[in-house]
């Protein structure tokens, strides 16, 4: 906890298999379905990561009760999926986002209204693992 003070970030870990497998599903599937309504290189790379994802990593804040303090150490959680895991970031309400911080696929219109899709780290774990991420207000 960044400060026992407000609320934690809290960090949750959805796995191809196990407890969340039933989450990870859902959640790879929701961004799958969102992305196949595009007809461009970047969506299809980020799908082709997603397809090959094995954990999605979601933080979740509450906008109300953060600080900048808590928005920089959650950026850190996120920024360590993505320099560990060769891996993306999805925001929500925005889209994805490249380890150099570019959007390179704009979910915006489409996830509006969608309450499950958060920002989240989308990342290809190590060799044959992948871990995708997200962050969820």
């Amino acid at each position: 906890q960044y400060d026992r003070a407000r609320k934690p970030v809290q960090v949750f870990c959805f796995r191809d298999r196990g407890t969340y497998q039933d989450g990870f599903e859902q959640e790879k599937g929701q961004f799958l379905e969102a992305l196949a309504t595009y007809d461009d290189v970047e969506a299809s790379l980020v799908a082709e990561t997603l397809k090959k994802t094995r954990f999605i990593l979601i933080t979740r804040i509450d906008p109300t009760d953060i600080t900048d303090e808590g928005y920089d150490f959650n950026g850190w959680i996120l920024e360590f999926c993505q320099d560990n895991y060769n891996g993306l970031v999805q925001v929500d309400d925005q889209g994805f986002y490249s380890s150099k911080g570019t959007l390179v696929v704009d979910l915006s219109a489409r996830l509006a209204g969608n309450d499950r899709l958060g920002p989240r780290p989308v990342v290809p774990g190590l060799d044959p693992a992948h871990v995708a991420g997200r962050l969820e207000h």
